[in-house]
């Protein structure tokens, strides 16, 4: 079995069938026209979900019985999820990618472009940094964060399953606290 190219190049080759069927699948009976306009929209504007892609590593290093990766992972995954979660509400509030760029971005004095915070960020949404105040964030802070910086800066942090299991916990529920602050009123 082949996959071609709107342009007839072989793309992909498979010389094995298996239980789920003859390899037929979508794309096979598309004109060359068709195939072309489903590759070019499947190809446009995509974007890798950094978010998801942290996640996913973080799962990995779970599953793998490597706490300390999975717990710096899940920190990077969560940043980078509150980052997407904003700029997806501000441009439903009408900013462009340009003016978010703006607002999420800094020089420092010495020149160099910086993040803004994470609760920056979420108070360009929220309106404040009362969340900070939440159970939610106060744990996600002391026992999430204060871990992953524990292993950044070399402090040995003794990790278990059952840890990694409370972490998850605390991520999930500030995902959803923070979700229901961001939503648009």
């Amino acid at each position: 079995m082949t996959a071609k190219n709107y342009e007839g190049n072989e793309v992909w080759a498979m010389q094995v069938y298996d239980q789920r069927g003859t390899g037929v699948g979508l794309g096979s009976d598309l004109s060359d026209e068709q195939m072309k306009l489903l590759q070019t929209s499947l190809k446009r504007d995509y974007v890798e979900d950094s978010a998801t892609k942290f996640r996913q590593l973080a799962n990995k290093y779970k599953a793998q019985k490597d706490y300390h990766s999975f717990c710096v992972f899940v920190v990077i995954a969560f940043e980078h999820w509150v980052f997407r979660e904003i700029r997806t509400a501000l441009l439903l509030k009408g900013k462009n990618n340009e003016e978010i760029d703006n607002c999420f971005y800094q020089v420092d004095k010495k020149g160099k472009i910086r993040n803004i915070s994470r609760e920056d960020a979420l108070a360009l949404v929220i309106g404040s940094k009362n969340f900070k105040n939440h159970p939610s964030y106060i744990q996600f802070v002391e026992k999430v964060v204060a871990r992953r910086d524990s292993i950044v800066h070399g402090r040995k942090e003794n990790l278990t399953e059952d840890c990694t299991e409370e972490m998850v916990h605390i991520v999930k529920s500030l995902m959803t606290f923070l979700s229901s602050k961001m939503l648009p009123k």
